[in-house]
């Protein structure tokens, strides 16, 4: 609509679009063809940018850049989406990205395609995703993905949690499985007695969180948690074991995120030790040696994660074929899940 306007006002003679086109090389013709619906929306990520950023600075051994929703950026004609020889009967488990992109390519290439998600929506972690300052654009494409998956006759059931005996009664002849992940609970004395919450929780403001908050775990989400926290007025601090905050985020971004948080005084402690838990708060080493208590009335978790693979080992073996996809192989990306889904719905 911006595009449109400028033209018709005359402030421009031509639009130029550049990461959206990653996302969705047919853009304009959609766009002509007024199925806005179908576009493919760039989530703002930057992934491709990271990707030109590391190539630059020797930091990847990634040739070309590649895009968090469309896994067949400079691939096209390889991993072109082709009828199937023959059509079957697929089940996918788990309504995250990775289940919604291998429920979307199975159905286009002619499969019957049963989804069964536990929670009462779609989207899995990209729910929480979208949540964070900034991050408002994630929420695009599970909407997408949940037109295309109405447009593609998807039986999608909710609340619906599977297990073996489900799916033997069932009877597919592939099952994919986009179950997550579990967190990862690290072992400090004491934790259990303290008021702990997991980060996804704390985003989606199923819990009370206090006025002091501790965040253990540094990554992405860790981070992104404190800047959630730190706009609400907490005053935060994120530790990690490691030797750098927000190591994983891309060099396209990473000074900018970690600015916001310096401008937002959320403290950021590296290199520490957790000694324990204790009615004041979290006693730690810190990197000089120090034993220091960094006093919190809510500790939140964001330590990492383990793939959830507990109905592979139930079914393994009781169905024809079955495939895993995203986080339940090893926790990741948007850009690992999507990728994983679009070529496991190639392949079967």
């Amino acid at each position: 609509d911006a595009a449109e306007r400028i033209l018709a006002e005359g402030k421009a003679d031509l639009i130029a679009i550049g990461r959206a086109l990653f996302a969705d090389p047919e853009l304009p013709n959609k766009i002509a063809d007024n199925r806005l619906e179908d576009i493919t929306p760039c989530i703002d990520c930057f992934g491709c940018r990271n990707d030109v950023f590391a190539n630059v600075l020797g930091l990847s051994n990634i040739l070309g850049i590649r895009c968090h929703v469309n896994a067949a950026l400079g691939k096209e004609r390889e991993d072109e989406i082709v009828s199937a020889k023959r059509p079957r009967k697929v089940l996918v488990v788990g309504g995250g990205p990775g289940g919604m992109e291998a429920a979307r390519v199975a159905a286009l290439r002619g499969h019957k395609v049963t989804l069964w998600e536990k929670e009462p929506r779609l989207g899995g972690q990209l729910i929480q995703a979208a949540i964070p300052p900034y991050k408002d654009r994630t929420r695009l494409l599970p909407e997408y993905l949940q037109i295309q998956l109405k447009k593609l006759n998807v039986a999608v059931e909710l609340n619906k949690e599977a297990t073996a005996a489900m799916i033997e009664e069932l009877k597919p002849e592939v099952v994919i499985l986009a179950v997550g992940v579990k967190p990862l609970i690290p072992e400090i004395p004491g934790l259990d007695k303290a008021h702990v919450v997991q980060a996804g929780d704390v985003l989606e403001e199923k819990v009370a969180v206090g006025n002091q908050v501790i965040i253990i775990g540094g990554e992405l989400v860790g981070c992104e948690t404190a800047e959630f926290l730190a706009e609400k007025g907490k005053k935060v601090t994120v530790m990690r074991r490691g030797p750098e905050i927000a190591a994983g985020v891309g060099p396209c971004l990473r000074p900018f995120f970690l600015d916001r948080l310096s401008e937002k005084s959320v403290t950021l402690l590296t290199e520490i030790r957790y000694n324990e838990v204790t009615p004041s708060g979290l006693v730690i080493m810190t990197k000089e040696g120090k034993k220091k208590t960094i006093e919190a009335d809510t500790i939140v978790l964001a330590a990492g994660s383990i793939p959830d693979k507990k109905l592979y080992e139930d079914i393994r073996g009781k169905v024809p074929e079955v495939h895993c996809v995203g986080d339940c192989v090893a926790p990741r990306t948007i850009r690992d899940a999507i990728a994983d889904g679009y070529h496991i719905g190639l392949q079967i």
